[in-house]
């Protein structure tokens, strides 16, 4: 069989699968009408390396840890924390955050969190623990003490689930000193002298 595209006048183009009669349309399966809304038929077939799905979290706002112990969330109103539902198990989430951060302190660390994945959930991506080494995904410290530091983390996830699945950055101080999130270590937020920053995550679900 064929699978095939009719459009006629102005109406969406309707898809059609199975076609076994000639020239006609006898003996298709109707998929429907192709919407936005309407592109996740069982069989619709997505070549590898598809994007059928994008979230983004844009967060511009302040905040500081003086946290030293564990790592902990970051206090923005988002929590810095972004979900997405994968509409296949075999499916990947290509994970991409940037972010600023700084500490007038020894170093800021971060680490990415996954929750809601068939296994292995926690800090999904980070360097080996050695020793007394604690293996994170970023480690940072603006030059001079005052200099914000942009920060990137691409990762391309595998979940396996088609539930809700949630990707967060956590971070703490490496000993004593304040770390500060989109804004420099001051922590001015209204001077002139002082600009503030957007962090941002972004989730796409690519098609293996």
């Amino acid at each position: 069989g064929k699978s095939l595209a009719s459009q006629t006048s102005s109406a969406e183009p309707v898809i059609a699968s199975t076609v076994t009669g000639g020239a006609g349309l006898s003996g298709s399966t109707s998929l429907g009408t192709v919407t936005v809304g309407n592109l996740s038929h069982a069989d619709i077939v997505y070549p590898a390396g598809h994007i059928v799905q994008v979230k983004q979290l844009v967060d511009t706002e302040t905040d500081s840890t003086t946290e030293t112990a564990s790592f902990v969330d970051i206090g923005t109103t988002s929590g810095f924390t972004l979900a997405i539902t994968p509409s296949s198990t075999s499916n990947k989430i290509l994970v991409l955050m940037q972010f600023w951060m700084t500490t007038e302190g020894p170093y800021v660390w971060s680490q990415l969190v996954r929750s809601g994945g068939a296994s292995g959930d926690g800090n999904i991506y980070k360097g080996v623990d050695a020793g007394s080494a604690l293996g994170v995904s970023t480690s940072g410290k603006s030059s001079g003490g005052e200099n914000s530091v942009n920060n990137s983390l691409i990762y391309l996830d595998s979940p396996a689930v088609t539930s809700a699945v949630t990707y967060k950055l956590q971070w703490r101080q490496r000993s004593s000193g304040t770390g500060r999130f989109n804004t420099h270590n001051d922590g001015a937020t209204s001077s002139a002298n002082q600009p503030l920053f957007s962090s941002t995550i972004t989730l796409m679900e690519v098609v293996v």
